[in-house]
């Protein structure tokens, strides 16, 4: 059988069945350098378009949550919630001794 194949003149196709999914369109989406270049060319940008990027915060923290954190399991997180609870019990029963 694949002498046969091998030996046919027909082009082997391969058909692309349609599956009802909707087909991106390329072209869509504009980059944050394609912005500024617009925006450079006198070119609008609405605001729809602004809100899309962000370029960071002009006074960024560095106290990263726990939970975002790397190598970070739920335990860890949970015992920390469960660390904190304690703290703020403690806290709360020495403020009632200090000031009644």
């Amino acid at each position: 059988m694949f002498s046969r194949i091998k030996q046919s003149k027909h082009a082997r196709t391969c058909h692309i069945l349609d599956d009802g999914h909707v087909k991106a369109k390329p072209g869509l989406a504009l980059t944050p350098a394609q912005i500024a270049k617009m925006s450079e060319q006198g070119i609008p940008i609405t605001t729809q378009m602004s809100d899309q990027f962000i370029d960071g915060t002009l006074n960024p923290s560095f106290d990263i949550p726990l939970e975002e954190q790397r190598g970070v399991d739920v335990n860890d997180v949970w015992n920390a919630s469960k660390t904190a609870k304690a703290r703020i019990i403690d806290a709360h029963k020495k403020d009632k001794e200090l000031y009644g």
